[in-house]
């Protein structure tokens, strides 16, 4: 393994990175790709996946690393390890269809290398807000032998989590309700599958009224379909798309009783399709996913409601076409089609890049009175 950064190392610093990458190719083809090898070796070794590393790499205030009997100051190689990384994770992409981004190790690895090659130490130089939710989605796939740990591990880093308090004796449902309360005004879907999924459990202990298995509802503000009329040179193949994800509205069969989302619009992390939203009766209403017959209860649909701030951003005109549709989460995660446990173990969960804003994308109420019904 240290042949690939030694062969890093040896290569002549040049501003154009395109060079140097180049000239490792080179190189790599001379060895029969064993330098690839090599260095996809460090890559995605287990190492960099342990929870406990995070806090060792991002407080330390000087770092160095060893590969078998290799010393390397990572300042001299973090910028080429960087984009030697990309460039084979981009090089993978290729050869897998579907694939259109890093898998979580290498992610994880040019997180790390990239800090360390920063060479201030402590991230708290470097950061002053540094959320949960930003580490968990730039260090995705974290793994320990007790479960608390993956976010434990994390609490001398987070300027948000003060209000966790390690107790090993506390259930996972516990730690992720205390998750949820801190995110409870502004988090995102994906946030709630990623943090359900690290934790392993979908329903939290109800302290307040003594219920063991308390489904948590959320509030999930959205803005019907908006469409763009595309007009072709032939008239019979003009058409509507979705503004969001750019399908065509006629692939989707909604019915005229039905409001229409599209899934794109609050995350870019989920599979891409429409809901249609029902109603039955009146207070009655159901969901479903335009590629799934498969209809869920809805436990309350109403306009949204607006704050100051929402209707200075959203326009006037935006805000008849804006609903609040309350769900259970585990509706959540079968609506918004959560991949099955093997491939989440092998490609997991991501959050989006808003996850970490104050958009209200998605609010976690007690019930569903609790959220302004």
């Amino acid at each position: 393994m240290s042949r690939a950064f030694t062969c890093a190392l040896e290569l002549n610093p040049s501003p154009r990175i395109s060079e140097m990458i180049r000239e490792w190719r080179r190189r790599n083809k001379e060895s029969s790709g064993q330098l690839e090898e090599d260095w996809m070796t460090v890559v995605q070794n287990g190492y960099w996946t342990r929870a406990w590393i995070t806090q060792e790499i991002l407080l330390a205030k000087l770092i160095k690393i060893w590969v078998n009997d290799v010393e390397i100051d990572p300042h001299r190689i973090s910028r080429f390890a960087e984009y030697l990384t990309m460039h084979l994770n981009r090089s993978e992409e290729a050869k897998i269809p579907g694939v259109a981004r890093q898998d979580h190790k290498s992610r994880i690895f040019i997180f790390y290398i990239s800090f360390m090659g920063q060479q201030r130490g402590n991230i708290r130089n470097l950061y002053e807000d540094r959320k949960l939710i930003f580490l968990f989605s730039e260090l995705p796939g974290r793994q320990s032998f007790y479960i608390h740990d993956r976010v434990y591990s994390l609490l001398s880093v987070a300027t948000d989590a003060s209000s966790i308090k390690v107790d090993y004796r506390a259930s996972t449902g516990e730690l992720l309700n205390q998750l949820l309360e801190i995110y409870s005004k502004s988090m995102c879907i994906c946030s709630w599958f990623y943090m359900s999924d690290m934790l392993d459990v979908q329903h939290i202990p109800d302290s307040k009224h003594g219920r063991k298995n308390r489904v948590p509802v959320f509030k999930i503000p959205m803005k019907t379909d908006q469409t763009e009329f595309i007009m072709t040179p032939e008239p019979k193949y003009w058409h509507h798309i979705c503004a969001s994800c750019g399908e065509r509205m006629d692939s989707f069969q909604g019915s005229n009783d039905e409001v229409s989302f599209c899934v794109r619009s609050i995350c870019t992390e989920l599979k891409r399709a429409h809901l249609f939203v029902k109603k039955h009766r009146t207070g009655h209403y159901s969901i479903r996913r335009s590629d799934d017959p498969t209809s869920y209860e809805v436990l309350h649909f109403q306009p949204a409601k607006m704050e100051d701030e929402d209707e200075l951003f959203l326009g006037f005109k935006a805000l008849p076409d804006m609903w609040d549709i309350f769900l259970t989460g585990d509706v959540l995660i079968k609506l918004f089609v959560m991949p099955d446990r093997k491939v989440r173990e092998r490609n997991p969960l991501r959050i989006c890049d808003l996850a970490g804003s104050e958009t209200k994308k998605v609010e976690f109420c007690e019930n569903i009175w609790a959220c302004g019904k």
